[in-house]
């Protein structure tokens, strides 16, 4: 089932109750026929509608990345992306600092200095916790970037509504959408 955006519901009562206002105010017919044809313009019913999607229109936007981050101070991270399987095991129950520090710790591979390389495997959570909260800003924002421009799966979803018949648009993005 594909659901309504909750800022178009928000926008279609705020509407709603603009033309109700303009019902008990004096205004001259134009004006209140004006309000109420935008109020029905915008009108969104809150109708549960059954999308049938097809899965192999889906697609997945891989972006040109750079998996080696230098933060400077002759410090390289080797970055991967998560896998799919990595990210179901991971405890995504937590605010959204938590969800993002769980998907940076997954996703650095190797820690590259000038004379080593440190496979992060090895090392527990808590150590690359440690490692991450020891970033400054700038070296910190690095990985952020890396993170918000990972793989993702979007398809971009129309359909008439069947009581309405008002045509809607939503995009599913990231797998939460899909699952």
């Amino acid at each position: 089932m594909a659901e309504l955006d909750p800022t178009l519901n928000r926008a279609h009562d705020a509407l709603r109750k603009a033309y109700a206002l303009s019902q008990q105010v004096d205004l001259p017919e134009d004006v209140r026929q004006q309000r109420k044809a935008e109020a029905e313009k915008l009108a969104v019913c809150s109708e549960q509608n059954e999308v049938v999607i097809n899965v192999e229109e889906i697609g997945i936007t891989i972006p040109e990345t750079d998996f080696m981050l230098d933060l400077g101070d002759n410090i390289i991270v080797e970055m991967q992306w998560p896998t799919y399987s990595t990210v179901v095991e991971m405890d995504l129950g937590g605010s959204e600092t938590d969800q993002a520090f769980a998907i940076m710790r997954a996703s650095l591979a190797a820690v590259h200095t000038g004379e080593e390389r440190i496979d992060l495997k090895g090392e527990t959570e808590a150590e690359i916790q440690d490692f991450l909260e020891s970033m400054n800003r700038s070296q910190f924002e690095k990985l952020q970037n890396f993170i918000s421009d990972m793989p993702a799966l979007s398809h971009d979803v129309v359909f008439n509504c069947s009581k309405c018949e008002k045509e809607n648009k939503q995009v599913l993005q990231g797998m939460q959408s899909f699952f």
